[in-house]
């Protein structure tokens, strides 16, 4: 008796798709982590044209599983959202995107330029300033 990779009382559907998705958002993590200096779009790119690739491959009749869609979709959402996350976590790491309730102003924090690290003490002593010149030339009319 051997091995039966389409045995019906297998894993579940669902089970099987949740470890899919696991799989692809590890990898899109890995994949940032061992190449940072390529762009997060083109890393997003390359991972769901290789899971189309793997789709082709399920394809071939004499291949285990089917070509689905749907699986696809599911792996470039899953890889999508890994990217979301770190590029929303390297903003906050940088200091890009103010987290303070007191301090956040998203108008005076996305004149940041994304390519410079800043200090956080100095730019809250920015906007301290640019608020109070803006308040009292306000009060002047």
């Amino acid at each position: 008796m051997g091995l039966c990779l389409l045995d019906a009382s297998g894993p579940s559907f669902l089970y099987i798709r949740l470890l899919q998705l696991l799989a692809f958002l590890l990898l899109t993590l890995v994949t940032w982590v061992a190449y940072p200096e390529i762009g997060l779009w083109r890393i997003g790119e390359r991972l769901a044209l290789f899971r189309a690739m793997l789709e082709l491959g399920q394809s071939v009749p004499i291949m285990p599983g089917s070509c689905d869609m749907l699986d696809w979709c599911l792996d470039c959402c899953a890889i999508g959202a890994m990217l979301s996350v770190i590029w929303l976590a390297r903003k906050i790491w940088l200091g890009l995107i103010a987290i303070d309730e007191e301090w956040a102003d998203p108008p005076l924090a996305a004149g940041v330029s994304s390519c410079e690290i800043i200090d956080m003490q100095e730019w809250k002593a920015q906007v301290t300033a640019r608020t109070s010149s803006a308040t009292m030339a306000g009060q002047r009319h």
